[in-house]
């Protein structure tokens, strides 16, 4: 991709703090967030069995009053 969006995707900082600076009503809106099993590529980038949990949180980042990014993170429990 290039142009405008390309410099948000590569960039290695904290997009969290890059949407602050750019929305002055930032939010984090909270979707999901609980122990279940990760998805099969999930498992093998963790290095963790497939029968483990782990912690799963989904969020909206929200920007001038809608949705800007849906952002899903995964945690293993030995973090």
């Amino acid at each position: 991709m290039s142009g405008h969006f390309h410099s948000w995707l590569i960039n290695s900082g904290s997009l969290t703090a890059r949407l602050q600076q750019r929305y002055s009503d930032f939010q984090v809106k909270p979707v999901f967030l609980e122990y279940a099993k990760p998805f099969p590529d999930e498992v093998c980038s963790l290095h963790v069995p497939n029968y483990k949990t782990a912690l799963i949180r989904e969020v909206f980042l929200i920007g001038n009053k809608k949705a800007v990014v849906f952002a899903h993170s995964v945690m293993p429990r030995s973090c």
